[in-house]
């Protein structure tokens, strides 16, 4: 899931050891706030048989992995994909704000207090363009061309309520606006791809790669990132 706050990529890192008795495993985790539990059984197969159950709260959070793993003495790292962006890097503030000392009752939550009034506290900017792009083609990395989609949508004085729904918009006005007689030819419903729902024609995909191929004032930067 893609939303305004990221963190280490929404994934976690896991590591799954033998317990002391040699017939199960224990998980461990570097986030203090997770609760990591494992219903694991030695069996010979493969990470992918592993099931992983989620639960996230403003005071919950904690992963369950079930299934048969690998009965095999060393300890193997297991990442995850975090199913509540928001929440993790809820918890993940609140553990860096209590490591740098700050102790009580943390007036922190999920949504604003009521009547309260907004402070901005830092901005944050993102690398350049030619710096992210070879991320998310490169590697194929999903949650950056996600990323990416979101950052295109419009900013102004009132604030997007689907940053993704707008950088969809942003995106579709672009192309409709270059490519007018290909719009039967492009259906975009996210910006990884995923999606069996989106569509786009070899034909359109052919003039679009042509279009970047002769636009010297990126063409460079576009073609380094693959």
């Amino acid at each position: 899931p893609v939303g305004p706050f990221i963190v280490d990529r929404n994934s976690l890192n896991l590591w799954i050891a033998p317990n002391q008795s040699g017939v199960g495993f224990e998980v461990f985790s570097r986030d203090a706030f997770l609760q990591a539990v494992s219903a694991l059984v030695p069996g010979q197969v493969d990470h992918s048989n592993v099931q992983v159950k989620q639960r996230w709260s403003e005071t919950l959070a904690q992963v369950t992995l079930t299934g048969p793993f690998p009965d095999q003495p060393q300890t193997t790292l297991f990442r995850v994909a975090v199913g509540d962006g928001r929440l993790f890097f809820y918890h993940r503030l609140r553990q860096a704000l209590q490591d740098a000392g700050i102790t009580g009752a943390m007036p922190l939550g999920t949504s604003p207090p009521e009547g309260a009034t907004l402070r901005r506290l830092h901005a944050h900017r993102s690398p350049a363009l030619s710096e992210v792009l070879p991320e998310a083609n490169k590697y194929s990395n999903n949650l950056t061309a996600d990323a990416v989609l979101i950052a295109m949508s419009p900013s102004g004085a009132e604030p997007v309520t689907d940053p993704v729904q707008g950088g969809l918009e942003e995106a579709r006005r672009i192309l409709v606006h270059d490519f007018p007689e290909d719009q039967a030819q492009m259906e975009l419903v996210d910006g990884s791809g995923l999606s069996r729902e989106n569509r786009l024609s070899a034909r359109f995909l052919v003039r679009l790669l042509n279009r970047v191929l002769h636009r010297e004032n990126f063409r460079s930067e576009y073609l380094a990132s693959l």
